[in-house]
């Protein structure tokens, strides 16, 4: 049809319709005509400004952007179908207007998305739109009647029912068109349209007709579909009820009839999604993904979300999700139905898909998203992938009751990722701290949000809110203080509040750098294994911050508490390795021996004027005592070694520890000959000191439980090389106990040989002269020594 043909039209129709909204329709129509077409936008904008009272700018921009995407054919169908709802829901007063113009001039699909945002919007539309909806009715495909029949069941009009029943008994119109206006009367369950449709079941009526009036009086009623008289049985028993006995039945039997489609649907729903997940069990590993591609583009809801659910499935599995699966999943954000848009969000949150959170910043950003259980999804999209064309929504809605948390936690993202400029960070305090004033508590998230871009005032805020009663906002008070830079000592009387105590322990390992923090956390020692497993790790990492000195005041608290040693040697191991960076102090060092002149000797460790050496010699020692104690002699002699270029920085009480602690060290290796050295050197080295006594006692014990070990084991020869040690060193005074423990521990040994056999004169050299015969009247108990035969072999010699 060519352009003068159509405004001819146009112009005949305003002249049979007089109507107010004629004018308006008529100037649009004729606009539309123009050369350029509707969709480039620019009759819309002529449409929209037109009249005497344009909406303001804001307005102006959301209708126009709504229509423009409805009267897009390339737009998604959820969008045009948002955009619909949009447009009808606007109050802009050119709405009805452009309304008007769709439901005259626009294609049969552009005409059912407005046509079904007339029937679900929760307001009652203009009565401008019942008269396109009726001239809609007579020329428009029947496979668009239920949806223009639903939408002028908005219409609570008499008068529209009275102008229904004429079209539906119109014998000269055409039976399409009166089949249009019998379900239209379907939809407006008042006595008035179920007289009509009565009536229509007469015989004489075409059969098309009648079908249609049965079909009707069903749905106006409610009932299974009955037969002429059943029907004209119904209507004589009901037709004289009032109008308010009329309408409590109707309502009961559209409640008990709604009732059994949710039922039937909910049985039907329910045996097509285990179908479709037995499909997709039996369907190969690498088949499955191709399958929810299809699943998720499926005409139906349920399908569609079950292909969600099981890609959270497949997540949840690790099982691989591929780029064409993600943008099936994308697509979904577009979904018509709202549950599976904020299903998709979350899953594409959970996969942390960059191209999703672009395009949710570009929906947020156009406003094609109304539903705010989607938009909560988006933000905490957002807040996963913090986007910066997302801040001015977020800014927008951080002081909507719905939406005002998930908007905080998105700017809080976003700050943290340095995406808000000088003038956002204020004003998304102010508006913050607004919110507090009205509510009083803060959200959550409004905490976080704060401990980005608060003041100091605010900070005051935020440790007070540590004392709060209520947990969340407890913990998320405790969060903002330990993800700052402010020093911990806020936290320090909260370490044992259940709520608090792993937030704390988890910030004193990440910066914790005080004494104070140290002990705090040894004070605080949780119960729950897993908890204790990263507290013994947080007191590994503030002990190699803190001085030198506060380690050694932690180990005492930490004996008191009887910590494992293990956690003893891992702090020592700690501030030791920060100390000596350059040796590493959990690494044996070469111990220079003086018949060994080509071996060079180790580094100096420290200086002697160094002020932590002392310390350092404490924290050395401590640490070879903890793995002597747990009998780890192989670690614990690489820390004498360690400790031997420090000897003469000692103090004496140091010195005896090292020298009584190789000593120890050394016999736990099996290193007897150098421990028994060692122990003379020790003992000639306090010959002179007041503390000889007590030296010498240490020595003794040390070589003795030796021995005793060598005997319970059975080894002979090690326990009689030590007795002849002790006996040396106890020497012919020494106390009569250290003899009767060393002779009460040798009659433990295997006996001595009292006889040899008698020597053969053939193979036996004639006996040394020179050599004088032993002295026996030594007693034996002050032998000088026991025969290195009777040391070096542990077989007894045979008896005569």
């Amino acid at each position: 049809m060519n352009r003068p043909t159509l405004r001819y039209l146009l112009c005949t129709a305003a002249t049979r319709f007089r109507a107010a909204a004629v004018p308006c329709l008529l100037v649009s129509a004729l606009a539309s005509c123009a050369p350029s077409t509707s969709s480039d936008g620019f009759q819309w904008e002529q449409l929209i400004s037109a009249g005497g009272s344009p909406g303001s700018a804001d307005e102006n921009a959301r209708l126009l952007e709504s229509l423009k995407t409805l009267d897009d054919a390339a737009a998604s169908p959820g969008s045009r179908q948002r955009a619909a709802e949009a447009a009808v829901a606007s109050d802009h007063p050119a709405a009805q207007d452009a309304i008007t113009r769709i439901l005259t001039l626009s294609d049969p699909t552009t005409q059912q998305f407005v046509l079904q945002a007339l029937a679900s919007t929760p307001r009652r539309p203009s009565p401008k739109l019942v008269k396109p909806l009726l001239r809609l009715l007579s020329r428009i495909d029947e496979a668009y009647f239920n949806d223009i029949a639903a939408a002028l069941s908005r219409f609570d009009d008499p008068a529209l029912v009275r102008r229904l029943t004429r079209a539906a008994w119109a014998r000269s119109a055409d039976a399409t068109r009166r089949r249009g206006a019998i379900i239209a009367l379907g939809h407006h369950r008042i006595k008035a349209a179920a007289k009509a449709l009565v009536a229509l079941l007469d015989p004489k009526q075409p059969a098309p007709v009648r079908a249609a009036a049965q079909a009707a009086l069903s749905r106006l009623t409610g009932l299974d579909p009955l037969d002429r008289q059943q029907w004209q049985q119904w209507w004589d028993t009901h037709r004289d009820l009032s109008e308010h006995q009329w309408q409590k039945i109707i309502i009961q039997n559209l409640a008990r009839y709604n009732e059994q489609l949710t039922q039937r649907n909910r049985l039907a729903t329910a045996r097509l999604t285990d179908a479709q997940r037995q499909l997709y069990r039996t369907t190969p590993q690498e088949d499955r993904q191709t399958l929810l591609v299809a699943m998720a583009q499926d005409t139906v809801d349920t399908t569609r979300r079950l292909a969600i659910d099981l890609c959270f499935q497949r997540l949840i599995d690790n099982q691989p999700i591929d780029s064409q699966l993600r943008a099936a999943m994308i697509a979904r954000l577009d979904d018509p139905v709202s549950i599976n848009r904020y299903r998709a969000a979350l899953l594409l949150r959970d996969l942390a898909d960059a191209p999703a959170a672009d395009a949710v910043a570009q929906r947020l950003i156009t406003g094609v998203e109304r539903d705010p259980l989607v938009l909560g999804a988006y933000l905490r999209l957002i807040t996963k992938m913090p986007r910066a064309d997302a801040v001015a929504f977020a800014l927008d809605h951080l002081t909507d009751p719905v939406l005002g948390g998930d908007a905080a936690g998105a700017l809080a993202a976003s700050a943290n990722k340095g995406l808000l400029d000088t003038d956002q960070a204020t004003h998304a305090a102010t508006q913050v701290r607004q919110v507090l004033k009205q509510k009083g508590v803060p959200d959550p998230k409004s905490i976080e949000l704060l401990g980005r871009v608060g003041s100091d005032e605010d900070w005051q805020r935020i440790a007070n809110w540590i004392d709060s009663d209520d947990p969340a906002i407890k913990q998320a008070a405790a969060q903002a203080w330990a993800d700052s830079q402010r020093p911990l000592h806020v936290l320090h009387k909260h370490a044992g509040d259940p709520v608090v105590r792993q937030i704390f322990i988890a910030t004193a390992r990440r910066r914790g750098f005080e004494p104070q923090t140290l002990m705090t956390l040894i004070e605080n020692k949780p119960q729950q294994d897993q908890v204790v497993l990263a507290w013994d790790r947080a007191i590994v990492a503030v002990a190699q911050r803190v001085p030198p000195a506060a380690v050694l005041d932690a180990d005492r608290a930490l004996v008191q508490q009887q910590a494992s040693p293990q956690l003893r040697d891992q702090i020592f191991s700690a501030i030791i390795d920060r100390l000596l960076p350059q040796q590493g102090g959990d690494q044996p060092v070469v111990n220079s021996q003086p018949d060994q002149p080509d071996t060079p000797s180790p580094a100096p460790i420290a200086e002697p004027d160094d002020p932590d050496l002392p310390v350092l010699i404490d924290l050395i020692l401590a640490r070879a005592e903890i793995r002597q104690a747990i009998n780890s002699a192989s670690q614990a002699l690489p820390d004498y070694q360690l400790l031997e270029p420090m000897t003469p920085a000692m103090t004496p009480q140091q010195h005896s520890r090292y020298q009584l602690g190789m000593l120890d060290a050394k016999l736990a290796a099996g290193e007897l000959d150098e421990a028994i050295t060692l122990a003379q050197d020790v003992i000639d080295s306090h010959a002179a000191s007041i503390g000889m006594v007590a030296v010498g006692d240490r020595v003794f014990e040390l070589l003795w439980s030796a021995a005793q070990r060598s005997v319970a084991a059975g080894q002979s020869d090690r326990a009689r090389q030590l007795l002849t040690a002790l006996r040396n060193l106890a020497g012919p005074t020494g106390s009569p106990s250290y003899k009767d423990r060393i002779d009460q521990l040798e009659r433990g040994l295997a006996p001595q040989p009292t006889q040899q056999a008698a020597p053969d004169p053939d193979s036996q050299p004639p006996p040394d002269q020179s050599t004088p015969p032993p002295d026996q009247s030594t007693p034996p108990d002050q032998s000088p020594s026991i025969p290195d035969a009777a040391v070096d072999s542990d077989q007894d010699e045979p008896s005569p």
